[in-house]
């Protein structure tokens, strides 16, 4: 085995495990001031461009996206229920066309 010997025969571990010492410097707790947070906040807040959080698209480049969108959706829905008319009325006039010619021989 390396990396020793275990004197209570337990497993060796899958991996190595390295403990890290303390760093010397003591860590301080700081409060956080209410005027410093604003400040701060408003300084992130002016860097921030609405662009770029939304693809490099402005807002209205994204409203009418979603116009399009929605009227692809409704020319869809239409072409659909044409589809399904002219089906049905394939159907309703091979019925008929059915029922003309058995008249039972007459």
């Amino acid at each position: 085995m390396s990396g020793g010997t275990n004197s209570n025969d337990e497993e060796a571990p899958a991996f190595d495990v390295s403990v890290e010492q303390e760093s010397a410097a003591p860590v301080i707790d700081v409060e956080e001031d209410d005027d410093e947070k604003r400040k701060r906040d408003a300084a992130l807040a002016s860097t921030f461009d609405q662009e770029r959080a939304h693809d490099g698209k402005s807002d209205e480049e994204m409203i009418a996206e979603r116009e399009q969108s929605t009227r692809e959706a409704v020319d869809l829905a239409i072409a659909i229920g044409v589809v399904i008319a002219v089906a049905e009325a394939n159907e309703t006039s091979d019925e008929e066309a059915v029922d003309q010619t058995d008249d039972g021989g007459e």
